[in-house]
Order: C-alpha cells, then sequence, then structure tokens
C-alpha cells in the first residue's frame, strides 16, 4: 500500500461522509474529555470526524484532543489548551498554540507539504520528520527528534535534544528521556494507532507512515 494512503486506509469511511483524504489540515481525529471548536462542544464520532476551519479555535477542558495536520502529522493537543488553525492549506499549514501545551509528531509530513506552528510571535517549521514538544507558559520548545526551523527575533535551527526557550538566543541541551504525563499520553496514543493498523513501530518510537 502507497504510505501517504495508510491513514486513510486505517480510518476508510463511506463517501457520504468525511474523509480524512483528501482532507484539508484540522482534521480533529480523537478527542478524550472536554473540548469546544469556537462555541461548539465538540463530538467525535467516526465515520464523521469535525474539521477546523482557518482562524477556528479548538479549546480543551478537562481533555486531550489530537488533530491531523497533513497526512503523516499528528498534533496532540494537552489538557487545558488551544489551539488556532491560522491556514488549512494541503501545502501550507498553519497554526498557532495560545495556551497550553503541544506534542507533534512527524513522520513523512514533510514531504507533502510545509508545517508551521506558532508561539507567541515565534514561527516553528517542521523541517524534518520527528517528536516536538511545545508549551505556551513558558514558550519553549523540545525537539526530541528531529530538526525544527525556529524564526522569531531571529532564526535558529533546532536538532535532537534540544530546547528553546522563545526570545532567548541560543538552545539547550536536555535529556530525551525525561518525559511528562501529557508526552507519554502523546506516545501511547500513537502506538495504539499503529497497533490498529498493524504496522509495527520501528526506530525506537511510533511510525505514523512507512516510506
Amino acid at each position: 500500500m502507497n504510505a501517504k494512503y495508510v491513514l486513510a486506509a486505517m480510518l476508510a469511511v463511506p463517501a457520504a461522509a468525511q474523509t480524512l483524504l483528501p482532507a484539508r489540515p484540522g482534521v480533529i481525529l480523537y478527542l478524550e474529555g472536554r473540548a469546544m471548536l469556537d462555541a461548539d462542544p465538540v463530538a467525535v464520532s467516526p465515520p464523521r470526524w469535525p474539521q477546523m476551519r482557518p482562524n477556528a479555535v479548538l479549546r480543551t477542558d478537562d481533555g486531550r484532543a489530537k488533530v491531523l495536520l497533513n497526512p503523516c502529522l499528528l498534533l496532540h493537543l494537552g489538557n487545558h489548551s488551544a489551539l488556532r488553525m491560522v491556514m488549512n492549506s494541503l501545502t501550507d499549514a498553519r497554526v498557532e498554540l495560545l495556551a497550553g501545551s503541544a506534542v507533534v509528531d512527524a513522520d513523512g509530513g514533510n514531504r507533502t507539504g510545509s508545517v508551521e506552528l506558532e508561539v507567541q510571535g515565534n514561527s516553528v517549521r517542521i523541517a524534518r520528520d520527528g517528536l516536538y514538544s511545545f508549551d505556551s507558559s513558558p514558550a519553549q520548545i523540545r525537539v526530541y527528534y528531529g530538526v525544527a526551523a525556529v524564526k522569531g527575533t531571529g532564526r535558529l535551527t533546532l536538532a535532537a535534544g534540544h530546547a528553546l526557550l522563545f526570545g532567548r538566543a541560543s538552545a539547550r541541551s536536555f535529556d530525551r528521556k525525561q518525559t511528562d504525563a501529557f508526552d507519554e499520553w502523546s506516545d501511547r496514543r500513537v502506538r495504539q494507532l499503529m497497533d490498529d493498523s498493524r504496522i509495527p513501530p520501528q526506530f525506537g518510537r511510533p511510525r505514523i507512515c512507512v516510506p
């Protein structure tokens, strides 16, 4: 099976329902707990999934959500967090973390279009497949795997094992084995997705697409 269509096959739906491919970025794939999309409560009931439109804001209360930003890139939104869809083009997806935390898992997604995440005026382009953790307070990024290009008051490229407090001129190294409850939840959700699709994990971390 073509790798780009792995998720589509996993989540195949009738023609009349919302399909994932070729869907625009912003499909809310999974919800645990409570969340609001603008003024409406979010309800994820396959084979239909809510779609974030430009400028739409997804807010979690006591809950977590998983948003598909392109066929091979998942964004996990943490408790008491808010995410705005800036642009939902397949070739140029942009989101803004307004509050809370998010984890981005990219596996092949950089090959299907550009994905950028903004945090407090800083723009981060997901430059390679990898695992990236974001927080809004304090505003920071941690790169577990992959490479991230940061643009704010200056330009900086972050390699795996490095973290950056936005506004600082230089990055610092961190122990990639130290994770919090949200990181571990994100990892379990991707592993469950792979188990359900019978796609084995590789390189010691879950894979969304197989090259």
